[in-house]
């Protein structure tokens, strides 16, 4: 039986770190990839006979429409700020990601019992795209957090979330 009252829409508000970010445009993208291996054996002929957990990656991927200098900081972790500007390049390769993980949060607008969570996310390098730099339209930051994982978490809840209704 089909109850379409359990069907979800709408705008999500997102925030960093407890930061929110304000605006987005367009449509948040969740990507949850079950990672593993295939166990073989001969006994019944070339066969699996298990499939093997390796692990779980999970990408939340949103367009944030208000530029600040504290949006593009969380946008940009890697950059140096300033209140006014980020700065880019010149650190020596090595520093870790994970120093800026924080919580990421999607919250329903229409409806906030519905979340999505990366308990440690990350920007993912490269995945962010300046969109574009003209007078025909806003510009806005596509951006990609990739969900580390957090060691503080308890077995089974150590990347993320989604709430779904009971």
């Amino acid at each position: 039986m089909s109850t379409p009252g359990n069907v979800r829409t709408g705008p999500f508000s997102i925030a960093v770190g407890g930061v929110a970010l304000g605006c987005t445009e367009g449509d948040a993208e969740v990507n949850i990839e079950e990672l593993g291996r295939e166990r073989m054996i001969d006994e019944y002929g070339q066969g699996i006979l298990d499939l093997i957990h390796l692990g779980t990656n999970m990408r939340v991927t949103v367009r944030i429409a208000e530029e600040t200098a504290a949006n593009l900081a969380i946008v940009f972790p890697m950059g140096l700020a300033s209140s006014v500007s980020i700065y880019h390049g010149g650190y020596t390769p090595g520093r870790k990601y994970s120093d800026q993980g924080a919580l990421v949060l999607l919250t329903g607008l229409r409806d906030t019992t519905v979340q999505i969570g990366l308990c440690k996310g990350v920007v993912e390098p490269g995945s962010v795209q300046a969109i574009p730099l003209s007078s025909e339209e806003d510009r806005v930051y596509q951006v990609t957090f990739l969900g580390l994982i957090d060691t503080t978490k308890t077995e089974g809840k150590r990347v993320g979330w989604i709430t779904a209704v009971a």
